[in-house]
């Protein structure tokens, strides 16, 4: 618990006097209860959602609200095409293999199974090392660029590269040297000044994420997306917002937080658990 005067305070708005007073017992009574009536509402969400919108129709009628009435309309007929085709998705796409609840491998020539969460993992994890170790097989890594731009290089090799002061060595091949020069034209554009300033406008914040779906899963930070669609109801949220991923992206300098990364492994044939086919 983070803030228990926040807590408190919540627990008063609600309608609970003395909350200090109540027992570990009656909270998770208390709990217990309001998980189901959720679950109850749930049930009745679909019909609930349309009496809403039914009674915000009605009222935009009654003040010859157009734009209201057009806006509720719009929506009632978003959601009803969207369950439309939740259900034809349903019927007519491919069956969906669902989560991962074992890993397979063949060890001796004997195929292994993992169920336990630690095994799963630890498989997962040499996998993945491995793959990403496939990177070093790239004929760059054999040339002598792979010295001046490696993991134990200084940024001398780098500068040099984005001001175009890098001459590209004869034992690159010819596409990697394409790349290569690409990468020196575009750091001598920035470094001119050349091109638009980077700039995202509140407009463009609100734009983006009310197109966005809601649902969709994001990072692990709890920070998701439907807290940047929220924010797009506030012109003052939506400028703060804005302003923060300008001064980002200029600045080349991301929160901490966009550092951590998931790895998701999926079965690319159902039922086919091979840690090598994921």
């Amino acid at each position: 618990m983070r803030n228990v005067a926040n807590v408190m305070n919540r627990a008063k708005a609600y309608g609970i006097p003395d909350p200090r007073k109540l027992t570990l017992q009656q909270c998770a009574d208390g709990a217990a209860y309001c998980k189901g009536h959720l679950h109850q509402l749930r049930l009745k969400s679909r019909g609930l959602r349309r009496v809403h919108l039914r009674d915000r129709l009605i009222v935009a009628e009654e003040l010859g609200d157009a734009e209201s009435m057009k806006a509720v309309k719009q929506i009632m007929q978003r959601e009803d095409n969207s369950r439309m085709w939740f259900f034809i998705n349903r019927v007519t796409d491919d069956p969906k293999s669902g989560g991962v609840v074992k890993v397979e491998r063949m060890v001796n020539g004997q195929l292994e199974t993992n169920t336990e969460q630690d095994d799963m993992v630890r498989c997962i994890q040499e996998e993945t090392e491995f793959r990403f170790h496939l990177a070093h097989s790239a004929k760059i890594t054999n040339t002598t660029l792979a010295e001046k731009l490696g993991y134990l290089s200084d940024a001398h090799g780098a500068d040099a590269l984005i001001t175009g002061q890098m001459d590209v060595p004869d034992d690159v091949d010819d596409v990697t040297a394409l790349i290569v020069d690409e990468i020196s034209q575009l750091g001598m554009n920035l470094m001119a000044g050349n091109g638009k300033e980077i700039t995202v406008a509140p407009e463009d914040f609100k734009l983006y994420w009310k197109q966005a779906r809601e649902k969709t899963n994001s990072s692990m930070s709890l920070v998701h997306f439907g807290h940047y669609k929220a924010a797009t109801t506030s012109d003052r949220v939506s400028a703060f917002l804005a302003k923060k991923i300008t001064m980002i992206a200029r600045s080349g300098c991301p929160p901490k937080r966009w550092g951590s990364g998931l790895q998701l492994m999926l079965e690319k044939i159902a039922g086919i658990a091979l840690i090598n086919k994921l």
